[in-house]
This record gives C-alpha cells, sequence and structure tokens, in this order.
C-alpha cells in the first residue's frame, strides 16, 4: 500500500489507543494498564527504537522493516510508542520460515531475507490475514 492509495497502516493503529503519559512513555517496559494489541505494539516499537535508533523506518514488500535511506520506500512507519526501548522481541536466524505451515506472513528486517522476529514463547510476529484498519500482526504460534 502507498501513502497515495491510503492511509498509512501504522498511522491508523495511533487512532485506537489511548494516550500514555509522557512519563510512562519513556520508561522500559510497557506502562501498567495497557491491552495485548497496545503492548504488543508498544514491544515492536521497541524493537524499532532499538535496531534503528531515531532513524526513519520503511515498510517494504508489507513485511520487512529497514532503513528509510534509499529513494523508494512503500510506506513510512510511523512509531505510536516513539520513546519505547528494550523490547523483549527478539530478531532471530533461522534457515527456514517458521510459519511455512500456516497462512500468514512472517515481519522481518533489515531485508526481505533477514531475521524472523521472536515474540518469546514459540511464537513470531506475523502480518495475519485479519479484517482490520490497522497493520494487521500478531504472534503467532506455528
Amino acid at each position: 500500500m502507498t501513502e497515495e492509495q491510503g492511509t498509512d497502516p501504522s498511522a491508523a493503529i495511533a487512532a485506537s489507543f489511548l494516550v500514555i503519559p509522557a512519563a510512562q512513555a519513556t520508561e522500559s517496559g510497557p506502562p501498567p494498564g495497557m491491552g495485548s494489541a497496545a503492548t504488543l505494539y508498544w514491544k515492536f516499537d521497541a524493537l524499532v527504537r532499538d535496531k534503528f535508533g531515531d532513524a526513519p523506518v520503511c515498510i517494504s514488500h508489507c513485511n520487512v522493516l529497514l532503513r528509510a535511506h534509499s529513494v523508494y520506500c512503500d510506506v513510512y512507519y510511523t512509531r505510536l510508542f516513539p520513546a519505547a526501548r528494550d523490547s523483549s522481541f527478539r530478531l532471530v536466524v533461522l534457515p527456514r520460515n517458521p510459519l511455512a505451515a500456516i497462512n500468514v506472513v512472517p515481519i522481518r528486517f533489515f531485508r526481505q531475507s533477514g531475521p524472523y522476529l521472536s515474540c518469546g514463547l514459540g511464537r513470531w510476529l506475523a502480518l495475519t490475514n485479519g479484517r482490520s484498519q490497522l497493520w494487521p500482526v500478531a504472534c503467532v504460534k506455528p
């Protein structure tokens, strides 16, 4: 999806969450009282900051995040929690797609063949086929 074709998917996510006070937004770890969807996006934003710092980030091929230094970018990723840090999510290099047997697309970092994103407990962050106005991501167990 390009910005010309519709809205930035990460911007739509922002509209669905409560505003977190600035003091809580800068702490390590998700603020208390967040729902499971908001916590997932907080952890994801923390990983984006851990890996890219404050640099602009592109979403390319719908599922790959990379530093926005190239001329072409499908859409820029908008961080909901820009001060989030110290994510519990981890990037893991694997020889095969851990989600190949199910109908989801794993989120990758740096390139199409880059590392997979582990949510922990054998779950992997992926784009799902769920209907949503948001970027439809979930931690999925194969």
